[in-house]
């Protein structure tokens, strides 16, 4: 008895497989419009006749796909603008206002990387990292600064 139960059931999964089967094939010669292909994947869309993506998966591969090499030039950037912070603000709070310039250096400073620059009233430029900043004082060494965010910010 069980054996016959099971072999019913399995007759009915498999007409119901071939059934759904059919319904796609059906569905796909009688819409050709709507036999779009994802822009991801290539898979049949069915939906919206505007819809572009099968999925939210695949619409969120795509766009992260497309800014991943902007993103990870930002991402390099900020690193770096972060790290020259750490190197000003630990030389800063180390009590040290001169530093030697080839000191920053050998500690990974990259002197190409700042967020913004000031001239100063004697012609000097004082350059900053968030809200450290430093200016050359001689040959060899650097003047640090440190600004008030908050008064920046009200301005």
């Amino acid at each position: 008895m069980l054996k016959l139960f099971v072999h019913i059931y399995l007759v009915f999964v498999n007409m119901k497989l071939k059934l759904l089967n059919y319904n796609k094939i059906v569905q796909l010669e009688n819409f050709p419009a709507m036999s779009k292909k994802c822009l991801r994947c290539k898979e049949p869309i069915f939906g919206r006749i505007d819809k572009r993506f099968c999925s939210d998966y695949c619409r969120n591969q795509y766009h992260n796909s497309l800014k991943s090499s902007e993103s990870m030039y930002f991402r390099r950037v900020n690193y770096i603008l972060r790290r020259n912070r750490r190197i000003l603000l630990e030389s800063f709070h180390e009590g040290q206002e001169l530093v030697c310039y080839q000191n920053l250096l050998n500690r990974g400073f990259d002197y190409t990387y700042i967020t913004n620059y000031h001239i100063n009233d004697n012609g000097s430029a004082s350059y900053y990292c968030y809200d450290i900043g430093y200016t050359y004082f001689s040959y060899q060494k650097i003047h640090l600064l440190k600004r008030d965010i908050e008064s920046n910010l009200m301005e």
